[in-house]
This record gives C-alpha cells, structure tokens and sequence, in this order.
C-alpha cells in the first residue's frame, strides 16, 4: 500500500513519552508479544527507520524540517538528534560509534556533519561494515563506499542503472542490496558487485539474518535465500517491509483485504498469520525494522501521530536490520 502526504503546513514537533500500556499476545518465540512502547506527535512524516536492541532506535521525519529523532529507552521516550539536514533523510545506520545518514540530495551526514557531499544523485540506503567501511546506495545503481570512516568515498560499479532501494551488510565481507526488480551481493565489503538475480516483481526492502539467510519483500510475495545464491518466492504474500528474527521466524507488513497489517511467520516465510492490523483511513505507513530480540514497528498517522511498537521474542538468534 503506498499513500501521499496529505497537504499541510507543519506536524507539531515535539518529544513524546508513553508507557507499555497495551499487549497483544503471550511471549515466547513461537508466540512473539506486541507491546505499545508510546504513541505522540512527533515531526513530519517517516522517512526512515532503523532499530539496533531492545533500546536504541532512530527515525527520520522529513516534510517542511528534515529530521533525525532518537530513542535510547526502547521507544518510551524519543528525543530529537538533529534537526538541519538540507533534504530529505531517506535512511539512517549506526556503526556503534557514529550515526550515518543519507539524504535525497546525495550528500553523507555523519552524525551532526557533513562527510561527503561530492554528488548530487539521490541516495536511498545506507549500510555499516564497521567503524571503517560505510556503503550508500541510490538512483541510477549509484553505490558509494568509504573505507576510512568517511574521510574519502568512491564510486563503486553496481552493474545496474536501476535505482538501488535498500542495502544490508550481513556478516563477514557479505553485503547485500536491491532494485525495484534486482538482487546484488558483494563478497568484498561492497568493493564489487553481481547481479545475483533479475525478475518482473517490485522488490521493497530487505532483511539479512546472516550471509547464506536473508528475506526481501515484493508485491507479489516474500522472497528467500538459505544459501546466498539461489533465491525463490516462499509466499505469495503481498509486502511492504521485511524483518526477520531469525531463518525461521520472520514479520512483513503487508495489504490485508485493502488494510496494512503485521503477519508474522515461524516457518521461514512459507506461511504467514496476521498478528495485527491498522485501519487504513487512519494509517499512512508502517514501517518495521529489526533489533536484537524485538522486531520494531511504529503506526503512522494521516494527521501526524505515530504510535509505536516492539514484537519480542526470546533466545535464538537475532539480528539488526
């Protein structure tokens, strides 16, 4: 489901403060737990979001003031980081360090500051490799990286000229990315690229759980990877956002009978039951993240309010997306 701002002049900015006031289901890996973490207005309207633990979190809203907001308590409270960003901020990464942006004007934010503003072709996704190794991703199979912590960057070859939508670093030297109809990988820390698979459906966003795992969402269905090769369609599905917890338990946001709803999955993604839905006439979008053993979503609304959630699961293996 895809809907556009409505016209307006400004949403109140402000920092917000809820309680755990509402739980969906009983804990457990089988069974993950929905906990509303705060609802408020808080910025303009979502343009990114990344979830790291159980606590830390960041949003970027962009409208009339582009901005990054910050939640260190998992989602009680959120707080503004920065608020001068000269575009857009269409994605944001933390190397346990520095927190990275990219923006719709091609330029590199490291925290606060400006760490690269030397092309002008707007860039949609970021990914840390570590402290060192940083890779942007946007229109045109642009692919930027920095191996020195954003002092230099280089163009990297994508092999594509489509815009490259989303990218993830999964574990080692693997990186992956995508286009609206391509999947590309780098075993190199994002040095070079191929092209692993070409296809006619609308990819959406990607979710890594390690180097071999890794989910992406489509109109047309879930797709899956358990080799970092081979890719197929697991689920027919319709998805806006992927997060997976681990090879077999995975959420997708997704179009339920003309609504948005959560589906959750304990089998890899081969099927899906509805853990949630979100009435459309009060819903912009909603935007699912991974972070350590909570899956991170937050419920945005037409007039600006955003309630948001945690899904948490207990043991296994986790990841960050």
């Amino acid at each position: 489901l895809t809907y556009g701002f409505p016209g307006y002049d400004s949403v109140m900015k402000s920092s917000i403060v809820g309680k755990t006031v509402t739980r969906y289901a009983a804990s457990g890996g089988s069974n993950p737990e929905i906990i509303q973490k705060s609802s408020g207005s808080i910025g303009d309207y979502v343009s990114g979001f990344r979830a790291y633990d159980a606590s830390r979190a960041y949003m970027a809203t962009s409208y009339s003031v582009h901005s990054v907001w910050e939640s260190l308590d998992g989602g009680a409270t959120w707080s503004e980081y920065y608020d001068e960003y000269p575009a857009q901020v269409n994605d944001i990464v933390y190397d346990g360090t520095s927190i990275w942006t990219v923006l719709d004007n091609g330029m590199v934010y490291e925290n606060t500051g400006v760490s690269n503003s030397e092309i002008t072709t707007p860039l949609r996704a970021i990914t840390a490799v570590s402290t060192s190794i940083i890779v942007a991703v946007g229109n045109v199979g642009v692919i930027r990286r920095t191996t020195n912590g954003g002092t230099t960057w280089a163009t990297r070859v994508s092999g594509t000229t489509k815009h490259i939508v989303d990218v993830k670093y999964a574990g080692g030297t693997t990186i992956y990315a995508i286009t609206d109809t391509e999947i590309l990988k780098s075993a190199d820390s994002g040095d070079t690229w191929t092209i692993q698979s070409k296809t006619g459906v609308s990819f959406g966003k990607l979710s890594v759980v390690d180097a071999t795992n890794a989910f992406i969402s489509s109109t047309d269905g879930v797709w899956k990877t358990t080799n970092g090769t081979d890719w197929t369609r697991v689920n027919t599905t319709g998805a806006d956002y992927v997060a997976a917890y681990n090879a077999n338990s995975v959420a997708i946001i997704g179009d339920d009978g003309g609504n948005y709803a959560l589906f959750v999955s304990q089998d890899g993604g081969a099927s899906f039951t509805v853990k949630k839905r979100f009435i459309t006439n009060n819903t912009t979008g909603v935007y699912l993240r991974g972070g350590g053993v909570q899956l991170w979503f937050v419920d945005e609304g037409w007039d600006g309010n955003k309630v948001f959630y945690q899904m948490n699961y207990s043991g296994g293996v986790t990841t960050s997306q």
